[in-house]
């Protein structure tokens, strides 16, 4: 898949200032993870809008990286889409293979994880969504590895208090993968998309 949309030194060395002492390397010739080119070709598929996509330190816990994007959050007042692509339910091990595409039959460990973050995310719960000493067995099964879970403390952590959020795409297919979607605010782009 080729996906050549521009970068922005520019806005790069704005995130590095909001991130102050975190160490932040700009690397222009990585190209893209498939949790930003495989997102961003359905939303913009002339790839003609500049994208700048962070890695995840494996070294902070969900606190950590829900702070992070709380120092991001005024990149959003500047028209700064804010992408967290990952999934709520990602246990690959456990997916039903012979009907991966397959939707409403979901372990019911994997339809709890979800009904628990959906109802944490529409009350505004960013306590319970990163405290990870707290998070209830269904929640590691569901994300058994960080990398997918963490990108949605991004989303959220950028987000206002009290912004509205929709939530769509919600069906487990599978019986253990997600690709539940929210979107925080701007009801418009929610519409265009």
């Amino acid at each position: 898949v080729r996906y050549p949309a521009p970068g922005s030194p520019g806005l790069a060395a704005e995130i590095r200032s909001l991130l102050g002492g975190h160490a932040v390397a700009a690397d222009f010739g990585w190209g893209l993870d498939h949790g930003t080119w495989s997102v961003l070709c359905h939303v913009f598929p002339e790839a003609d809008i500049p994208v700048v996509q962070l890695s995840l330190n494996v070294h902070l816990d969900a606190p950590a990286h829900f702070a992070l994007a709380r120092r991001l959050a005024p990149l959003r007042e500047q028209g700064v889409l804010i992408v967290g692509s990952g999934d709520i339910v990602h246990n690959l091990r456990l997916m039903d293979w012979r009907a991966p595409d397959e939707a409403g039959n979901a372990y019911e460990w994997a339809e709890n994880a979800r009904s628990l973050v959906n109802g944490w995310l529409e009350h505004g719960d960013t306590q319970a969504l990163t405290d990870e000493a707290a998070y209830p067995p269904a929640l590691h099964l569901a994300a058994p590895t960080p990398e997918h879970w963490w990108p949605l403390l991004y989303a959220a952590g950028a987000a206002g208090a009290d912004e509205p959020l929709q939530i769509f795409n919600d069906d487990i297919v599978g019986k253990s993968l997600s690709m539940t979607s929210v979107v925080f605010g701007h009801d418009a782009l929610f519409e265009a998309v």
